[in-house]
Formats: structure tokens, C-alpha cells, sequence
């Protein structure tokens, strides 16, 4: 299963402290603190979220906005038959996921790949800033209407 939304940019924070961790006192019931040391993070950089992101929209041209949606979020759960799997097993597929959102998506415009294993149900949260180059203006600009277009998510399970 697979769950996709664009968010503002002043959404960045709150997402980044969800997906990192960055909190003890988590809104989230489902979240058992204990586990929370299997959860991983695919883009150990050395940095966090929020400094990839706001790097990524100093990159590129990004309207002045409150309503851009200048971040887009995908939650991919681990699929049924994997959930009795090894963590191994399990890792491996969220890593290929990973992959596959980078290649589909840009490997430059990627700002969090966190897989949660401290939930009910094992997901990657993976964000990412929206770019294409605009032909006109040739620059590279934010645009989730032209990234995230009905095509692409009718195609995205079948590749």
C-alpha cells in the first residue's frame, strides 16, 4: 500500500520531527518508544530533513507562496506477505523502494527516506521536493502539479 500527499513548505518541520524522531512526547499512540531503535534512516548524510530540504529549494526556483506545495510525501507499508519476514528481508525491500523513488523522482530532489519499525505496521516515509526543468525559463523550478500528474500515479505501481 502506498500513500502519497504535497505538502506546504511550512509543514517541513512537523514532518521532519515525526519522521526523525525528534520528540518524546509523540501525539502518535501507536508509536512504542521501545522499538524505536530498529527504525532506520536511508539518507544518513549527517544532516537532517529540514537542512536537505531547504537546501534542495535554494537549488532551484521556488515561488514565494504560502500554498506551494513544495514537499511530497509517499508512505509505502510493508506488503502482507513480508510482515512474518526477517527484518533483513524486510529492510531489503524498503531499501529497493527507496531506490526506486530516487530513480523515479530525481536523486537530487530526495530529503528523507525513514523506515518505521516502532508502528503497528512496518512504513517508509519517503519526501522528496517536486522539480522539472522549466523549458521557458531554463531553470530548474518546484512543481508538484507538473511532477505528481494524474500519469505518474496511475503508473506508479506497475513499473
Amino acid at each position: 500500500m502506498a500513500h502519497l500527499k504535497k505538502n506546504t513548505r511550512g509543514a517541513v518541520p512537523g514532518l521532519a520531527v515525526h519522521f526523525e524522531r525528534k520528540t518524546d512526547h509523540h501525539t502518535n499512540k501507536e508509536i512504542d518508544v521501545s522499538k524505536t531503535y530498529l527504525n532506520q534512516d536511508l539518507m544518513a548524510d549527517g544532516s537532517d530533513m529540514l537542512s536537505r530540504s531547504n537546501a534542495r529549494l535554494n537549488d532551484v526556483y521556488c515561488m514565494k507562496r504560502d500554498d506551494l506545495k513544495a514537499l511530497a510525501t509517499w508512505i509505502v507499508t510493508l506488503p502482507e506477505e513480508l510482515t512474518e519476514a526477517p527484518y533483513e528481508q524486510q529492510s531489503a525491500f524498503f531499501e529497493a523502494t527507496t531506490n526506486f523513488l530516487n530513480k523515479r523522482y530525481g536523486p537530487e530532489n530526495p530529503v528523507a527516506a525513514v523506515v518505521h519499525y516502532d508502528e503497528t505496521t512496518p512504513h517508509l516515509h519517503y519526501a522528496f521536493v517536486p522539480v522539472v526543468f522549466d523549458d521557458k525559463k531554463s531553470r530548474y523550478k518546484v512543481s508538484a502539479k507538473e511532477v505528481l500528474t494524474r500519469h505518474d500515479l496511475q503508473t506508479f505501481m506497475r513499473i
